[in-house]
């Protein structure tokens, strides 16, 4: 699941996005539902769960971000069937509702194949002016590839995807999701493993994105699905999973 904690007309509210598996008589055997669900009681209790994307199949990844319009977006991935599509998922009243925006997909836009997903708001001349870069995981399998695409307003329209993310991988085997994050004296963090046994590393950005450099390596070797959050200035946590069962958690001062 990914988390989104924010305040909604002065209720702190703990919005949830996330995908099942569930059976169903398709060639695959079973077909993922993104859904979304909050609690507005500090997790006691939850509203009824809602489709993020509106199809039979999506799943989700990265984490839900509030955008700087008052909107909440993620991202959403359909990468059963041809073709493959990456949707943004918008929200205008907490998560209650979404509309559902095409990022790309496979066939206008290939070589590119839709996979699990990370957003952040970006700014302009140091203001928030609708600016949204998304980073996806290359679908194909033993790709080493992300894409990046972008928004100019607030996650409504999006280019074409390019390979160009600045992000550095590794020619040995697919990695996993980028998760991004803005710390709170404005760098953005990319955190991810450059390939399968790789460890997890974290490169920051100090221009919106259009550049890296590597900040750290916390693990030397495995790790996946790393996420990041900024409990206090500058102190992060970083969790991930070990093997697909088991989860760890590092602390540090950035």
């Amino acid at each position: 699941p990914a988390i989104l904690i924010f305040d909604n007309s002065g209720t702190e509210t703990i919005l949830v996005a996330y995908n099942t598996f569930e059976p169903d008589e398709s060639e695959y055997g079973y077909k993922s539902i993104a859904y979304s669900t909050k609690s507005t009681d500090g997790g006691a209790t939850w509203s009824d769960k809602v489709q993020l994307n509106g199809t039979n199949e999506g799943r989700t990844r990265g984490r839900p971000i509030l955008l700087s319009n008052g909107n909440i977006l993620v991202s959403v991935s359909d990468g059963i069937g041809s073709p493959e599509r990456q949707y943004a998922c918008i929200s205008s009243d907490g998560g209650d509702s979404w509309s559902v925006v095409e990022m790309a997909n496979s066939i206008d836009d290939a070589p590119f194949t839709a996979d699990e997903c990370s957003l952040i708001e970006t700014k302009t001349d140091g203001a928030f002016t609708g600016g949204v870069y998304a980073v996806v995981r290359e679908g194909l399998a033993g790709s080493e590839k992300y894409w990046r695409l972008t928004s100019p307003d607030y996650g409504m329209t999006w280019g074409s995807p390019t390979e160009e993310t600045g992000l550095p991988k590794e020619q040995n085997g697919t990695g996993t999701p980028c998760g991004l994050i803005r710390m709170s004296d404005g760098t953005i963090l990319a955190n991810y493993n450059k390939g399968w046994g790789d460890g997890i590393w974290i490169y920051q950005s100090n221009d919106e994105c259009e550049t890296w450099e590597a900040k750290s390596k916390i693990l030397s070797t495995g790790g996946n699905y790393s996420s990041l959050v900024e409990i206090s200035n500058s102190k992060i946590y970083v969790a991930w999973c070990d093997n697909g069962r088991v989860s760890s958690v590092w602390g540090n001062d950035f």
